[in-house]
């Protein structure tokens, strides 16, 4: 990723209101202190703005060394300012209200320092310099974007001639395979897939089927035992298989859709979901239930008490979590392709608008997201880094991608992706492709 270029009066203004933000506040312990909001008065426009953000914030870390930890989560730029959110406010030390302005001869920040609670104004911190009208062109000038993605392609299938919904990581060198009737493992062998297992599924249709087949595979592990749990749009339940060595043993039907797992505090959830009547997309009415009730209950249904939540309808839903694993919110692709952010309280906080494809995963804090090309099956991958949605990559599909999952390959974050290529002939081919993060 190209870095941005500032001009020295730039970090120097910096340099010099972090010295005066740290000399304000008591930071003989470490600290957690939160932008409560940053306000453009100035035309700079968002790529400028989330840099001057993101270069602030290292000179925090570089001159407080280890005493100051961010609890703000910066969702996006526009030309007004940030867009944040606050996942943390019970265990934030110190508020902070950052503005930057401009004038025809000078660039400044500004800060309003308040207490945890902000009840108390601690201080108010002003810094300015010399504004540089030679450099203007260049603060007014987007990042470039790398075509280098962030992560590497370490092998793309041969073509399969059978509609696949969904592949995912299953074990270090096995891939899961569902199409609209079968289950498949397959091994990787030599960057090749071998097909070792082979499952007739046993769907129950729905009153209203879908006329667009969307699939979805979620591995799950619990403290003891391993899950794979499979799900469609043309059928109005999900199948349960616990692995129980080389063998998969049926557990269980269930009439909801598990979509993601989230840890909350002590708990492990996981967010189920159910698709619309006829449609390829959920309903947007979410439900969280513990881990073990999810496995453990009989029948059709979670009997044990579930939290419900209203969303919007999704294509696609990702959690967020933070570097020790807690959950901060939810990044989702609406039924109209937009990306759209829910905190942990599952409160939506508004950003500009982003369109997008829609799948979505997230690895490492970037988001991997499709994008639908003006020519006809041609799809893209685009790579964002979660906090700020700054973009730091692409990658050309020739071929419509159909479905994105995240996994671990030999303790190396991955994702999979399948994609669909129409032939000279006018007939589909679908290829599985596997990524793994760039060192």
């Amino acid at each position: 990723m190209n870095s941005f270029i500032f001009s020295q009066n730039i970090e120097s203004l910096l340099d010099c209101f972090v010295r005066k933000v740290s000399n304000s506040l008591n930071f003989d312990e470490q600290r957690r202190i939160s932008i409560k909001e940053f306000v453009n008065l100035s035309e700079r426009d968002s790529y400028f703005l989330q840099n001057v953000y993101q270069l602030m914030r290292k000179k925090f870390e570089d001159i407080l060394d280890g005493k100051v930890i961010f609890g703000d989560y910066i969702l996006s730029f526009d030309d007004s300012g940030g867009y944040v959110d606050q996942p943390y406010e019970e265990k934030i030390d110190y508020y902070v209200f950052l503005y930057y302005w401009e004038d025809a001869k000078r660039i400044g920040i500004s800060a309003k320092l308040y207490d945890g609670k902000i009840e108390q104004l601690i201080n108010f911190v002003f810094c300015s310099g010399k504004k540089d009208e030679r450099e203007i062109d260049i603060f007014r000038k987007p990042l470039s974007v790398s075509k280098i993605h962030p992560f590497i392609q370490l092998f793309k299938s041969s073509p399969f001639f059978f509609k696949i919904l969904d592949a995912c990581i299953i074990d270090e060198n096995k891939l899961g395979i569902l199409t609209s009737d079968k289950f498949f493992i397959y091994s990787i062998k030599e960057k090749n897939l071998i097909e070792e297992k082979k499952i007739s599924l046993d769907w129950r249709l729905p009153l209203y089927p879908s006329q667009d087949e969307v699939g979805k595979i979620l591995k799950y592990n619990t403290d003891d035992k391993e899950y794979i749990i499979l799900s469609s749009s043309f059928s109005d339940n999900s199948i349960l298989y616990q692995v129980q060595g080389e063998e998969l043993v049926l557990s269980r039907y269930a009439n909801f859709v598990p979509l993601i797992k989230l840890r909350i505090g002590d708990n492990k959830y996981v967010l189920f979901s159910d698709f619309q009547n006829g449609k390829n997309y959920f309903t947007g009415q979410i439900s969280l239930i513990k881990e073990e009730d999810i496995f453990l209950n009989e029948g059709d249904s979670p009997v044990a008490e579930t939290l419900k939540y209203n969303l919007v309808p999704f294509y696609s839903i990702q959690a967020m979590n933070d570097e020790n694993g807690e959950f901060i919110g939810i990044y989702l692709v609406d039924e109209q392709g937009k990306l759209r952010y829910f905190n942990k309280k599952f409160k939506e906080i508004g950003f500009p608008e982003s369109k997008v494809g829609d799948q979505l995963c997230v690895i490492e804090n970037i988001l991997i997201l499709t994008e639908h090309s003006s020519e006809i099956n041609k799809d893209q991958l685009n790579f964002k880094v979660a906090n700020g949605l700054q973009k730091i990559g692409e990658a050309k599909i020739d071929g419509n991608i159909l479905s994105l999952s995240e996994g671990k390959i030999e303790d190396e974050n991955c994702f999979v992706t399948v994609e669909k290529f129409r032939t000279e002939l006018g007939t589909d081919e679908y290829v599985i492709s596997l990524y793994k993060r760039r060192k």
